[in-house]
C-alpha cells in the first residue's frame, strides 16, 4: 500500500489588530497548508491540536501539554478526537479554542503564563489515520495577548495584605488616635504612633509666649531690634495698647516712634497731656 506523504507548510499565526480593541477573545487564529502526496489536500480535514511546553519540543523530561482541543492530551500525546476543518487548496484556517467547533475546548488565559509554549499538531486526510505533523511552533506574541487581558481584570478582593509589600507601598491607615491625641507617624503595615496634643510639644521663641494653647507676645518680648524705624504710629496703636510691662527698657527711642500721643500709653498719667513733637517728627 502506498503510504500517502503529508507535508505542512505553516503560514504562522495571523492576528487582527482589532481583536484587542475590547476584551480579548480567549482563541488564537491559525493557519497553514496540508499536502498528501505531493498535491495540495482538497475537503473534508480532521485535525487534532495541542499547546505544549517547552521539553516536548525538545523532546527532554518533563513534557507536558497545556492545552488540547478536547482536552484530552497528557504529557504531549495525540488527543482522543479531532476537529473537521474544511482545506481548500491545501489551505486550512482554524481559531484555537473556538468552543463553537465540535471537539474544540476554550484556551485559559493561564496556559500562557509559562514563557515557551508549542503547538502540536495532528492530521488525517479520512483515508489514513492520524499523523503527528513536525515540527512543533513556537506561539509567540498574539496568544500572549491572554497574559495582558488577565492583567487588565484584576477580580474583586484579589489584592490584600499579603499582596502588598510594606516597602514599597504604604497600606491604608486602619487606626486613629483618641480624643485629645494627635498622629505623629504612620508605620508601613498601617498602625499610628498617637502622641499627646497637650501644648508641650511646642517650644516659643524669644519673646512669644504660648498659654493654654494661646500663643502672644511675653513680657519684655519687644525690644528696639525687632521695630523698624518710624514703624509704630499712633494710627498703629489702640488707646492703652501698649503697656509698660511689654517693653523692654530703653527698647524705644526717639528713632522707633514717630508722634504718639500719651492715650496710646497705659501706665502714664492722663495728666500729662500730649508729650511735645520729638524733633524731626513734625
Amino acid at each position: 500500500m502506498l503510504r500517502k506523504v503529508l507535508q505542512l507548510m505553516l503560514w504562522g499565526l495571523v492576528f487582527a489588530p482589532g481583536a484587542l480593541l475590547a476584551a480579548v477573545p480567549l482563541m488564537v487564529p491559525y493557519s497553514g497548508t496540508v499536502q498528501v502526496g505531493g498535491e495540495a489536500f482538497n475537503g473534508a480535514g480532521q485535525f487534532k491540536f495541542a499547546i505544549v511546553n517547552q521539553a516536548c519540543a525538545l523532546a527532554g523530561q518533563g513534557c507536558a501539554s497545556v492545552w488540547s482541543n478536547d482536552g484530552t492530551s497528557n504529557g504531549g500525546g495525540e488527543p482522543a478526537n479531532g476537529v473537521a476543518v474544511t482545506v481548500n487548496q491545501g489551505k486550512y484556517s482554524v481559531k484555537l479554542g473556538d468552543a463553537a467547533l465540535v471537539n474544540m475546548t476554550g484556551i485559559p488565559a493561564a496556559v500562557f503564563s509559562d514563557d515557551l509554549t508549542y503547538l502540536r499538531v495532528w492530521f488525517s486526510d479520512g483515508a489514513t489515520g492520524f499523523q503527528l505533523l513536525t515540527p512543533d511552533r513556537q506561539l509567540i506574541s498574539v496568544p500572549y495577548a491572554y497574559r495582558a487581558d488577565s492583567a487588565d481584570h484584576v477580580a474583586a478582593g484579589s489584592v490584600g495584605a499579603a499582596q502588598i509589600k510594606d516597602s514599597e507601598v504604604q497600606k491604608r491607615v486602619a487606626q486613629k488616635c483618641s480624643g485629645g491625641d494627635t498622629i505623629s507617624s504612620i508605620n508601613a503595615d498601617g498602625t499610628v504612633v498617637c502622641e499627646p496634643d497637650d501644648g508641650q510639644l511646642y517650644t516659643p521663641g524669644a519673646g512669644i509666649s504660648i498659654v493654654s494653647g494661646t500663643i502672644g507676645i511675653a513680657d519684655n518680648g519687644v525690644t528696639d531690634i525687632k521695630l523698624a524705624a518710624n514703624s509704630v504710629t499712633s494710627g498703629k496703636l489702640a488707646d492703652g495698647s501698649v503697656a509698660l510691662s511689654k517693653l523692654a527698657p530703653g527698647s524705644v527711642d526717639d528713632t522707633k516712634v514717630a508722634n504718639v500721643g500719651w492715650s496710646k500709653l497705659t501706665g502714664v498719667p492722663s495728666t500729662k497731656g500730649d508729650p511735645p513733637a520729638l524733633p524731626g517728627r513734625q
